[in-house]
């Protein structure tokens, strides 16, 4: 209940001066009333014992046994009016607070935007339009209020900074979401034209209060009101330390204040959408957390406040929650449980945050149990769209990261890590996705940018029925391949007429794609058409209509042994049965399809045709039994065959490629007369005159894809520069016991004299020298590397600020060589430096990424064991050394991910698992990180096949 109470109803024990069509009964503090009947509204009215001049009302209700909900509302009379709000998306089988006051953002929405006074109020009504199940509904009651107006005072909040692993997080989450946060705000700093999705500048004139042509695209009215140029300015900020952005980002929350919180805004939608209204809400903590840094001034701060409390307590009510969504179970209320989780957090001290904290927990983990379906260890997002699948999986990482920051029990980060195992399987080796559903398509990469991959370690069959996804992984000629049928059927949202769809991905080529998206007007041509079957590798049929409503798809896996199998059905169109198996032995490189249109009326069946849809550059030669593809990047060819001779249509059609833009792609439609089946047959050729010639070391038992590598930088350690001397290279330049923190500071300039150690070989002082000089950015600036390389197993060193600001890494070789006792040093332990690791981090990709260098990420480890020669097994290590190898590798665990999520076409390598140990007969002595020879064997055939 509200603090702001003028009446409370606290414990119900007597049904006195309640009313209502409905059999009501009073237990254990709580009333009970059940409705039955075939009415479509029902009434509970309390009767106040006396008239209180007030703002607002309140009720604790629960819901449960409705068939139909189409609103449940609270307020009061006022005749002859109902004053009230609704909630058109109520929890049913939950407790929920359900109530207002007339200053509260949602009473405003609802009932207009003028200020309203107290009112005299006399009763409190609740009012449900729906309609009972066959067994009654309930409505439970356990307390009422009327209360009083309760001023938003920002005064109170203190002007301390935010703990600091709240904003970690928050800027952690959202760099992810706002990828192009850096050149959006440079353009607006330098431009002062409005960045906006797509890479779209919008005009805006030093006389205008908004952005030219913002009205144009909803897309951008979206974006405008969720504040993204103030996020991406505050993200641009707290990566370089830039004072600018800052003001600049002030400025911008001003003017949203100005123009659309103190007065109503023409764009009330979007000034209040649902998920929008999230984002602002972030927006404004992150403004709140550099205003409190930089001593902003008491009116701005009074304003920001204002805003955060009053954005916090309509994410809070029930009536907003989903609000512009048909169903409660959307991905927009994702958005705000996090954003109403995360002011909470920033706002821990303000009264109602334990309330605002609790919703968001109870709300998300609701949300999980509806939105998410789990299936064969993964967790999968049902809205039917890869992108939106990673959207929530940074939710679902982002709520779990604050609720264990709250140390609140949960199962969301378990949710969320196998949410992560779905997107990590669900991707290309070359790091893309497909397209399904409203999911931006990455554009193809050509020439030396092809990422062919490496081998599937366990290739095979994934089915998931639940779900509605089947995924054939294999190999062919040393190359990975992998094909993704769906068939998803749990929620039409973000679904496009894609059941029984196919995309197919080989040699670094998705041969046959998904056609992605063009924005959500979905009534615009090029929308309409990229969601319709047409647009997709699927069954067609001359019948009208296409339903995506749930329900109307069914997968079965019917592997056995080494014989691969999934059987998919649909009844999207009406009066048919399409159905579409896919059958695939481990030991051949053919894939075979049968496709059949079956009537369900026990009509004549209906003719069978099958749409393809190709990738950029995909070249289509017909044929009497089917046809050919190829690609100019490619050696292989990919033949459709079928069983019996087919009229094949080439096409021009399009593929979506990001927010309004689209490509030209060829595509073909196959057919066989009137007949409702076909059977066909993939399979991968290569073209034995441009068949790569293959180099195969006979010393060293390696095979690779080239006579030899070209220029190659190392920035990392032993681990990878032992496998580059099993590769012949035209140069290496190598950088070791050098840390990215060391190397994004200034060069540290002493004397050359006391590089002269004692006892010190040349290699090791060759790399103390280049770690103060920071000669490794030298050649990253002005060298014309084929490749760099990257392994963080010497960032398990300390780190020391000498005289002058410079950081230096606190290595083995600098501790041996006595040079510290000349220097005035302060040493920062390696395990308080995650955020100072992560900017330099960012540095570094930043000048490899202005360079366009082709970069490789060695994720090697700390070995958990090691191979005993005497026994000839590997054992693992005692518990106390596991606990140091798992305190390292978690350090790891997070470098990597930084660079992953930071570094556009990253290829990654990684050794097998089963390679990972410890050799005690190693040339380089015993480590936890110095490995058998396999290891290396394996990694330089890797890194081979990725170049």
């Amino acid at each position: 209940m509200s603090n702001n109470i003028i009446y409370a109803l606290e414990s119900i024990d007597s049904s006195k001066g309640f009313n209502g069509r409905a059999d009501i009964c009073v237990s254990e503090g709580q009333l009970s009333a059940r409705f039955n009947g075939d009415e479509d509204s029902y009434l509970l009215r309390f009767e106040l014992p006396e008239k209180y001049l007030a703002a607002g009302v309140q009720a604790r209700l629960y819901l449960e046994g409705w068939q139909e909900l189409h609103y449940a509302a609270v307020g009061y009379t006022e005749a002859p009016h109902y004053r009230h709000i609704k909630a058109s998306n109520m929890r049913q089988g939950a407790w929920i607070e359900f109530g207002f006051t007339h200053q509260d953002v949602i009473w405003k929405l609802q009932n207009g935007m003028a200020a309203q006074g107290d009112a005299e109020i006399g009763d409190i009504r609740l009012f449900i339009k729906g309609r009972p199940s066959a067994l009654g509904a309930t409505l439970r009651i356990s307390g009422l209020a009327v209360l009083r107006e309760s001023k938003f005072s920002a005064t109170a909040l203190p002007r301390q900074p935010l703990d600091k692993r709240l904003l970690e997080t928050l800027y952690g989450y959202l760099r992810k979401g706002f990828r192009d946060y850096e050149s959006s705000a440079k353009a607006f700093m330098d431009t002062g034209k409005c960045p906006m999705p797509g890479g779209k500048l919008l005009d805006w004139p030093p006389a205008g209060l908004k952005p030219d042509a913002l009205e144009s695209v909803n897309t951008f009215r979206f974006a405008w009101h969720g504040l993204h140029p103030v996020i991406n300015l505050l993200l641009s900020a707290e990566q370089t330390g830039a004072v600018a952005p800052v003001f600049a980002a002030r400025a911008l929350v001003d003017n949203w204040l100005d123009q659309s919180y103190y007065v109503p805004d023409e764009d009330a939608k979007f000034t209040w959408y649902d998920h929008g209204t999230a984002e602002r809400l972030l927006a404004f903590i992150l403004m709140w957390a550099k205003a409190v840094v930089f001593g902003l001034d008491e009116r701005f701060m009074q304003r920001l406040g204002e805003a955060i409390l009053s954005h916090a307590r309509l994410l809070h009510s029930e009536a907003f929650y989903a609000y512009h969504q048909p169903d409660r179970y959307h991905n927009h209320a994702w958005f705000q449980d996090a954003a109403l989780a995360a002011v909470a957090l920033a706002l821990p001290s303000y009264g109602e945050s334990s309330q605002w904290l609790a919703n968001a927990i109870s709300r998300f983990e609701d949300q999980l149990d509806k939105l998410i379906v789990r299936d064969g260890g993964f967790a999968i997002f049902v809205e039917n769209s890869i992108g939106y699948h990673h959207g929530v999986q940074r939710l679902a990482e982002l709520v779990g990261a604050l609720v264990e920051l709250s140390g609140k029990p949960t199962e969301i980060p378990a949710v969320a890590k196998e949410l992560i195992a779905w997107s990590d399987f669900l991707r290309y080796p070359d790091g893309r996705v497909p397209a399904q559903g409203d999911t931006f398509r990455l554009p193809a990469r050509t020439g030396a940018e092809i990422r062919r991959g490496i081998a599937w370690s366990h290739p095979g069959c994934t089915v998931l029925p639940k779900a509605g996804y089947a995924v054939v992984k294999g190999n062919h000629d040393g190359k990975p391949w992998m094909l993704c049928l769906f068939n998803t059927s749990l929620s039409k949202t973000h679904k496009h007429e894609d059941n029984l769809s196919i995309t197919f991905w080989f040699d670094g080529i998705e041969w046959l794609i998904d056609p992605s998206f063009y924005s959500h007007e979905y009534a615009e041509v090029t929308s309409s058409y990229l969601r319709s079957a047409k647009a997709h590798n699927v069954i067609v049929s001359d019948a009208a209509g296409y339903s995506i409503e749930p329900g109307r798809a069914q997968l079965t896996d019917i592997s056995s042994g080494n014989i691969y199998g999934v059987v998919a059905t649909s009844l999207c169109v009406e009066g048919l049965e399409m159905r579409r198996s896919v059958s695939y032995r481990a030991d051949d490189s053919a894939l075979g399809f049968q496709d059949a249109v079956l009537p369900l009326d026990g009509e004549a069946p209906a003719a069978a045709r099958l749409n393809y849809v190709f990738g950029e550059n995909v070249c289509c030669e017909t044929q009497k039994t089917g046809f050919v593809l190829s690609h100019p990047d490619s050696i292989y060819r990919l033949a459709f065959d079928f069983d019996g001779e087919v009229s094949v249509t080439s096409l021009k059609t399009c593929a979506g490629l990001g927010f309004m833009q689209a490509c030209e792609v060829g595509g073909a439609v196959v057919s066989c007369g009137e007949s409702n089946h076909l059977g066909w047959k993939l399979s991968l050729q290569g073209d034995s005159g441009q068949r790569e010639v293959r180099r195969s070391s006979k010393e060293h038992g390696i095979s690779t894809s080239a006579s030899k590598l070209g220029k190659v930088l190392l920035i990392g350690s032993c681990v990878t520069r032992d496998a580059l001397s099993l590769i012949e290279c035209e140069e290496i330049k190598y950088y070791a016991r050098t840390g990215l923190i060391s190397l994004a500071s200034p060069p540290v300039l002493l004397d050359e004299n006391l590089f002269n150690f004692e006892g010190v070989g040349n290699f090791e002082r060759r790399m103390i020298l280049s770690d103060f000089d920071k000669r490794a950015v030298k050649d990253i600036n002005c060298g014309d590397f084929d490749v760099v390389i990257l392994d963080f197993i010497d960032e398990r060193f300390d780190v020391s600020e000498v005289s002058g600001g410079g950081f230096v890494t606190r290595s083995n070789y600098l501790i041996q060589s006595g040079l510290l006792s000349a220097l005035d040093e302060r040493v920062h332990k390696r395990f308080t430096l995650d955020e100072t690791w992560e900017h330099a981090c960012i540095n570094l990709l930043g000048k490899l990424r202005a360079r366009n260098y082709p970069v490789i990420l060695h994720k090697a480890w700390w070995a958990e064991s090691f191979y005993n020669h005497d026994a000839g097994v590997v054992q693992r290590f005692a518990s106390d050394q596991l606990a140091v190898v798992q305190k390292y590798n978690k350090l790891l665990a997070r470098y990597y991910d930084v660079v992953e999520r930071n570094y556009p076409g990253l290829m990654v390598v990684e050794v097998s698992r089963d390679l990972l140990f410890s050799d005690y007969a190693h040339k380089w002595g015993r480590d936890y990180f110095h490995y058998g020879v396999g290891y290396y064997k394996e990694l330089a055939e890797k890194i081979c096949r990725l170049l």
